[in-house]
């Protein structure tokens, strides 16, 4: 009895560490070169243009401009409004590390969006 209490424990413990291995890594998008010269610095974070993010990853975007709100498809939809730390992705709201922001008619997201949350 006491071995086979002992091969239980030593499953249960390889089972957990097998899933533990498995376990998926975020995805990563590599934010690509040419945005670099887009990027701008508010309040010590990095953000670069919506519209810029949407021209180099083909995504479709639908700024709404009265309820400053835009739509982004491409394998998915996401929806983000200026002044918000809060998008909905795939009906999933998520927290980003920063607000949306709006300023001289331009939406800007934060860069760590782009690496993190368009993968």
């Amino acid at each position: 009895m006491h071995s086979y209490l002992r091969y239980k424990i030593i499953l249960v413990l390889a089972l957990s560490i097998f899933v533990a291995g498995c376990a998926a890594q975020a995805p990563y998008l590599k934010p690509d070169p040419s945005l670099k010269k887009d990027v701008r610095v508010f309040n010590d974070t990095t953000y670069v243009p919506l519209v810029r993010v949407c021209d180099v990853y083909g995504i479709d975007c639908k700024w709404d401009s009265y309820i400053k709100t835009a739509v982004l498809i491409k394998n998915g939809r996401i929806i983000l409004r200026a002044g918000s730390d809060k998008v909905i992705v795939n009906d999933s709201e998520k927290k980003l590390s920063s607000p949306v922001v709006f300023t001289n008619s331009t939406v800007y997201i934060p860069e760590s969006f782009v690496r993190s949350g368009l993968a």
